[in-house]
């Protein structure tokens, strides 16, 4: 299986005293594979995550998505890239503006697909029903949601845009408990779907869930493990 996200000796400074840097020299992410990205705070959690988002440009090293070398593509390119296969969770508001689920699942695929009125209330209806928010929900505005249904809408639209790589950005501090475990059962099915998935975040209880964990120290890999994941409490069959 080829690997959706290449990383090839990838490194990005910040100024301080003393300066950060975070340095990867080899990482593959794959479709079907729910990873988790971990470490302590300051590790370079979220940088590596906004670069595998394409939200800013390597400085240094080779990223690869999709089978498409970013370090050569001009901007509009990287954009059309960015906007046609990666679905990108950010921290705060998850990336969703105050209007119903629905609406901002229509809105988005017309703007990327040009996608008509009825099939966009298709594939968001479908989106939603798939990441388990109740139907009543889907035309209620985002600031009358709970965070676990906002989390669901952000879900529901990987799942409604159908591309092939979403990254999450600590979706899961605001959450309590119960509601943690359901929300990465959802990423774990839409994992089993054939996306790439990865989550950056500070629940390391929740790692047992996730097919593969790595950790970060320092901005450096500190280890990189796959798993046979819990699946919804009942231990996953190690072929």
């Amino acid at each position: 299986m080829r690997p959706t996200l290449v990383v090839r000796g990838l490194t990005q400074t910040f100024g301080g005293n003393p300066p950060f840097t975070l340095s990867i020299p080899w990482l593959e992410l794959f479709p079907g594979e729910l990873t988790y990205i971990g470490g302590p705070s300051g590790s370079g959690k979220s940088t590596l995550i906004k670069l595998l988002a394409l939200e800013t440009r390597p400085p240094a090293g080779d990223l690869w998505t999709l089978d498409r070398h970013i370090n050569s593509l001009p901007d509009h390119q990287r954009d059309d890239l960015r906007g046609g296969g990666i679905t990108y969770i950010p921290q705060g508001d998850l990336g969703l503006v105050d209007q119903p689920p629905v609406e901002i699942i229509r809105r988005l695929l017309f703007d990327y697909e040009g996608v008509d009125f009825a099939e966009g209330t298709r594939r968001a209806e479908y989106g939603l029903a798939r990441a388990k928010l109740p139907p009543e929900r889907f035309y209620t505005r985002v600031k009358l949601l709970s965070g676990g249904e906002k989390a669901r809408v952000a879900i529901g639209k990987a799942y409604a845009a159908e591309r092939p790589i979403c990254l999450a950005d600590e979706i899961l501090p605001a959450l309590d408990e119960e509601t943690r475990m359901d929300i990465v059962d959802l990423f774990q099915e839409l994992a089993e779907d054939g996306f790439t998935v990865v989550i950056v975040a500070h629940q390391p209880n929740l790692r047992n869930r996730f097919h593969r964990v790595v950790e970060l120290d320092r901005g450096q890999i500190r280890s990189d493990q796959r798993y046979a994941p819990v699946v919804r409490g009942r231990p996953q069959a190690t072929p």
